[in-house]
């Protein structure tokens, strides 16, 4: 079994740090997932999963040493479904993920508009390609 303090521990090792400087940071990580469930009720984290927040209704339940019924209030619960990778990742069926330094797998990456403009860049020999105008032409000018 895995805790905050083996994370900690874990995390450190890997930075080179010591686990009382990364501590912090993996707390406010933690408080931050929580404040956005409590704000948004929604937590997706790519490669990984989605939180979410669920409302259970009032109910009547019995008590299994007294055979008693007793009300159940309404509450709220938060409901986690593992990611595509993960479930993969899990049974076996995915190789270890190269993580980038936003957190997400490259095996779930889709290239970027940005990305794309650049190949569709790369491709084209500027504004003048197909245009019949040579670049050494328009050095000149």
């Amino acid at each position: 079994m895995s805790t905050k303090s083996v994370l900690v521990n874990e995390i450190a090792a890997s930075a080179r740090r010591h686990p009382a400087e990364v501590k912090p940071f993996v707390q406010l990580v933690i408080n931050r997932m929580l404040e956005t469930l409590m704000r948004d009720g929604r937590l997706e984290l790519r490669g990984f999963g989605v939180f979410v927040v669920k409302s259970r209704k009032a109910r009547k339940a019995r008590n299994p040493r007294t055979e008693e019924l007793v009300q159940v209030p309404d509450r709220r619960v938060i409901c986690f479904k593992p990611g595509k990778f993960m479930k993969d990742r899990v049974n076996g069926l995915a190789p270890p993920a190269e993580i980038l330094s936003d957190g997400v797998p490259a095996s779930n990456r889709r290239p970027s508009v940005r990305s794309a403009r650049r190949t569709k860049a790369k491709g084209s020999a500027g504004a003048n390609a197909g245009a019949g105008v040579s670049r050494e032409a328009t050095k000149g000018s």
